[in-house]
């Protein structure tokens, strides 16, 4: 499992070399910020709902928020690539959301162990 996302990621670097990794100037990055808006917040937010709407409070619930933390479809640019729509953009979303994804998953605990919502001795403290 490891060394298929480590090649993924090498994949990733691999295709981008040479090519925009802002994606066509400021409006293509102003794009790729505003999906990436929407994944930092929308996901993890709407998991936090879904797991207290289940009552899962405990690992399970938790493990759940961090999954939604966690890049979305990292080979998504080969399908774009296939298609000839979009690979900049997926690959450039996904590398910029890997390189968000430690402060983000940070920020969900600390946030989720000061409003008590799950039952997890990690968040005891």
């Amino acid at each position: 499992m490891w060394y298929a996302c480590c090649m993924r990621r090498f994949a990733n670097g691999v295709w981008m070399c040479g090519k925009d990794m802002w994606c066509g100037g400021w409006k293509g990055q102003a794009k790729v910020l505003f999906i990436l808006l929407l994944k930092l917040t929308l996901l993890p937010a709407l998991m936090i709902g879904l797991t207290q709407l289940c009552n899962l409070r405990g690992d399970y619930g938790l493990a759940l928020v961090l999954l939604s933390c966690c890049p979305l479809a990292p080979l998504a640019f080969l399908v774009c690539q296939q298609y000839g729509f979009g690979a900049e953009l997926s690959t450039s979303i996904t590398i910029q959301g890997v390189l968000l994804m430690l402060p983000q998953m940070m920020a969900v605990i600390k946030i989720a162990q000061a409003a008590r919502l799950y039952d997890v001795p990690m968040l005891a403290n």
